[in-house]
């Protein structure tokens, strides 16, 4: 456990292999697999040649049957889309910075230059 209460990956991984069946596991660890880079419920669907209402029917059942482990599950997933929110957030940032010389560029332009 982490000094933040959340629980290292290697222990989440191991965790989710020793509680639940064989369905949820594959899952959950299709949640969990990638550190940096979060996994939609689509994306795992797909990969694992399910329904997207499986996905959530596993989750909701890990959820009820294993409220810590969800628990667990749900804080690095949580940590995943934050990360991947702050990337999306400075590209945004930067493109609209590069948007922006942009157009005062070409305002620029079209006050100084000599037309017909």
């Amino acid at each position: 456990m982490m000094p933040d209460g959340t629980v290292d990956l290697g222990t989440l991984r191991w965790w989710i292999r020793a509680e639940l069946p064989p369905g949820q596991m594959r899952v959950a660890l299709g949640l969990v697999c990638l550190p940096e880079d979060a996994v939609a419920y689509t994306d795992i669907a797909e990969g694992l040649g399910i329904n997207l209402g499986t996905v959530h029917t596993h989750m909701r059942r890990i959820r009820i049957r294993h409220p810590a482990l969800h628990a667990a599950i749900m804080a690095e997933r949580r940590r995943q889309l934050a990360a991947r929110h702050a990337l999306v957030v400075e590209e945004r940032r930067e493109r609209s910075l590069r948007w922006g010389r942009r157009r005062h560029a070409a305002r620029f332009v079209r006050s100084t230059a000599h037309g017909p």
